[in-house]
């Protein structure tokens, strides 16, 4: 019964994740959204656009800041530091003036 279940205990494992969010200029995007798709459990970037979450490897990450494109990144065992870039997204700018 516990080889059975082993599998299942060590796939629901969480890792943390760390990264910085930036715009295409380099700069930091501090209070971007981070979260994991299809669950309650996010964060926010720093003032320097650091964040750091525990999430299990496979999940989707997604990252929202307004202005910006939103982005989904999917977690990989290997991805030790994440460098997340978000492009400026004119159309819904253009819509809030």
């Amino acid at each position: 019964m516990i080889c059975l279940l082993l599998p299942l205990v060590m796939q629901a494992q969480h890792k943390t994740f760390s990264g910085k969010i930036t715009d295409v200029s380099g700069n930091p995007l501090p209070g971007a959204s981070v979260s994991i798709q299809k669950s309650r459990h996010g964060t926010v970037s720093n003032s320097e656009g650091k964040f750091e979450i525990s999430a299990p490897e496979g999940a989707t990450l997604v990252i929202n800041f307004t202005g910006y494109k939103s982005r989904n990144i999917r977690l990989n065992a290997g991805d030790a530091v994440l460098a997340i870039v978000l492009e400026e997204d004119v159309a819904k700018l253009d819509e809030m003036w």
